[in-house]
């Protein structure tokens, strides 16, 4: 055989390129997917450490916040107490201050009781000299009272807003008598003979203080009450108006005076008959 005539080996070489080839291209990828994933990792390990940072510091809040809330609890704790500790002491002052406006009524009314009002005595009557005025005219009013000279103290006019306000209204006259009993007389004699001046009924009463004609007014507006509605069939209705001139007129009487009993609410309907006996006694003691 010839040399021409023998075949040689197929050559390898491309094939070893072709896989060269292929392998850098891989390196290159993953150099590439490994560049664009650090740079992923990092910003998420930023994010992370930015998020632990902000993390701690809600943490840190939270934590001063607690301690915050926990002042704030005990601080309403001890002004709890101190509210249960005032109202306390109010309640008691309150006793006491009621205890001390019912004694200064009282030393007011003793004070008045030889005192008596006379109302719409037209003005001028009594000119200069009231006591005079009242030791001649009461005898002849009421011929009972025969001697009156010398019981007489003192007179005068009280002065009275509305009368600027109304046409033809007249002040109070007020005198004092020095004894009682004497004042009783002035009473009992106006009471049975009523005195008329000039068409004018002339109204004689004892200068009670604004305590006593309240609940006076209130004694005598229950009795007329008690009449219409009873325990055993109330009438609502006449009970809700009823309330309401109490309420009105307690404050009438009481809102110049300024004392412990205008803050007495009193209630102008009632839930239920179980309350009615107690709401009696306000009313002055008309119960069963």
């Amino acid at each position: 055989m010839s040399k021409s005539s023998k075949k040689s080996p197929p050559k390898t070489v491309p094939e070893t390129r072709g896989k060269s080839d292929m392998e850098a291209l891989a390196d290159t990828v993953l150099e590439k997917q490994r560049g664009y994933l650090d740079s992923r990792f990092d910003q998420l390990q930023q994010m992370g450490r930015e998020t632990e940072g902000k993390l701690t510091s809600i943490q840190t809040d939270l934590v001063v916040l607690s301690e915050s809330i926990g002042t704030v609890k005990a601080e309403m704790g001890k002004i709890r107490l101190d509210v249960v500790k005032n109202a306390g002491m109010l309640a008691t002052h309150e006793a006491t201050l009621d205890m001390m406006q019912l004694k200064l009524a009282d030393m007011e009314d003793r004070s008045r009781r030889c005192s008596v009002r006379i109302t719409r005595l037209a003005e001028g009557l009594e000119r200069s000299n009231a006591i005079q005025f009242l030791t001649h005219s009461l005898p002849k009013w009421f011929p009972s009272l025969s001697n009156l000279k010398g019981e007489l103290m003192r007179a005068h006019r009280i002065y009275s807003d509305d009368r600027k306000k109304q046409v033809g209204t007249t002040r109070t006259l007020i005198f004092n008598i020095r004894r009682y009993t004497t004042r009783q007389d002035i009473l009992r004699a106006a009471k049975k003979s009523p005195l008329t001046i000039d068409g004018r009924r002339i109204r004689f009463s004892p200068d009670y203080s604004r305590i006593v004609v309240f609940w006076n007014l209130l004694d005598y507006i229950a009795s007329l009450f008690w009449t219409k509605c009873t325990l055993l069939c109330v009438d609502w209705d006449l009970l809700q108006s009823f309330g309401l001139l109490l309420q009105a007129s307690f404050y009438f009487f009481l809102s110049e005076a300024g004392l412990i009993w205008g803050r007495i609410v009193v209630y102008h309907c009632l839930a239920d008959q179980t309350n009615l006996r107690a709401y009696c006694l306000i009313f002055g003691s008309h119960t069963t």
